[in-house]
């Protein structure tokens, strides 16, 4: 057997396969992206050249994992300049995965906090109150 990897706007990749015995055979794939992913398999035969056995497609959708704030973007760029102390402010903050996937809706608590000493530069942070909604 042959197996491929196909994931919308990433380059095919050849995934290995591992003959179990039996006629039974392993394909292991970690996936880093999220999405759809289309894994086709396709029988190879010796005789004759040509395979008469149409491929087998397997769709499976892949999540992003967790919440990770070392990826995760503030944007304060509807803060208005200069801002003015007593009025409101409105920071975004863009939830990503370890591998840069956006996570468009996440159970997941995150903190976002803004301090500043005096006229000048603000410091935004954003943490992990690690509990959910």
């Amino acid at each position: 057997f042959e197996a491929t990897l196909n994931v919308k706007g990433h380059a095919s990749e050849r995934l290995a396969v591992e003959e179990k015995g039996h006629g039974t055979y392993q394909v292991s794939y970690v996936a880093t992206v999220a999405g759809c992913h289309n894994i086709v398999l396709v029988a190879k035969h010796l005789t004759p050249p040509r395979n008469p056995d149409p491929p087998v497609v397997l769709t499976l959708v892949c999540l992003p994992a967790e919440v990770d704030l070392a990826q995760c973007e503030v944007d304060a760029s509807a803060v208005p300049s200069p801002w003015i102390v007593g009025e409101w402010a409105t920071f975004t903050v863009v939830q990503k995965d370890r591998f840069g996937n956006l996570i468009e809706a996440s159970p997941r608590s995150l903190g976002v906090s803004a301090s500043g000493d005096g006229p000048g530069p603000v410091t935004v942070d954003v943490d992990d109150r690690a509990h959910f909604a």
